[in-house]
């Protein structure tokens, strides 16, 4: 039995989650740093930090989006797991208690 299989399975869930959640940020972290050196119109280093300034406050979304138009090739396997990530990322982040939370503790927002 390993100290994962002792944790209660809520426990395990936002272990899980966090874990999720850590690895996206971490790619949109590497995707923020990459993209901005991508552009050939201008390679400078000036350049460059100019295009990481603007790319630093978009969302994961938006940076893979740049990611996969800076690529070469058929990048539509790229695009279309990104596109998986960005959207399961999206429903843990924004949704988590909407698709995963028992019937008992969803709020009925019509009510309101």
């Amino acid at each position: 039995m390993t100290p994962r299989d002792r944790l209660a399975p809520n426990e395990r869930i936002v272990l899980a989650v966090g874990a999720y959640v850590l690895q996206a940020q971490e790619l949109e972290h590497l995707l923020k740093i990459l993209v901005p050196m991508t552009d050939e119109t201008d390679p400078s280093l000036t350049a460059a930090l100019d295009r990481s300034a603007i790319l630093s406050k978009k969302s994961l979304g938006v940076v893979t989006r740049e990611f996969v138009k800076a690529g070469a090739g058929d990048v539509a396997d790229l695009q279309k797991l990104f596109a998986e990530i960005v959207f399961e990322r999206n429903q843990i982040v924004h949704h988590f208690s909407a698709r995963f939370a028992p019937s008992y503790l969803r709020i009925n927002t019509k009510r309101y």
